[in-house]
């Protein structure tokens, strides 16, 4: 049995900037994100790399799942995905965690017309669907409007 890469990532408000997490750490006052920064060598030579801490609450699990397209794009909660059905349909979707509805699992939304998870259709090959990353939520929220 293949183990499940757990990631995480996070849109730091402050920067406007997206970053790959490396730890979260829980406190008292509630989690901390850290997130190594990497410096140009003119910066800081001494020090390239340094830990910095984010206080977003914009943090995004992998799914595990990757995108159809040539790249190959890990596909992330919050993501924006372009699916395109065997006849040439193209419809804009964000992937999302779907708790709030009672169902715990990553899904499209909207969904698909079909009679189960919508990602998994797609992932699995039910469908003759594909699925490409186009954006996400904090940096190509205009996507969603489409």
């Amino acid at each position: 049995m293949e183990k499940r890469e757990i990631k995480h990532r996070v849109f730091d408000d402050e920067e406007e900037t997206m970053w790959t997490v490396d730890g979260l750490e829980w406190t008292i006052q509630g989690m901390r994100i850290s997130f190594v920064r990497s410096y140009p060598p003119h910066y800081n030579d001494a020090m390239p790399h340094r830990w910095e801490y984010c206080a977003s609450d914009k943090l995004m699990q992998y799914t595990g799942l990757k995108d159809t397209s040539e790249a190959k794009n890990e596909i992330y909660e919050g993501d924006i995905v372009r699916v395109t059905n065997d006849f040439g349909d193209k419809t804009i979707h964000e992937i999302k965690y779907c708790i709030d509805s009672h169902y715990p699992a990553f899904d499209l939304v909207p969904d698909l017309d079909c009679d189960s998870n919508s990602l998994s259709y797609i992932m699995v090959g039910c469908g003759c669907e594909t699925i490409e990353v186009i954006g996400n939520i904090y940096e190509n929220k205009e996507l969603l409007d489409v």
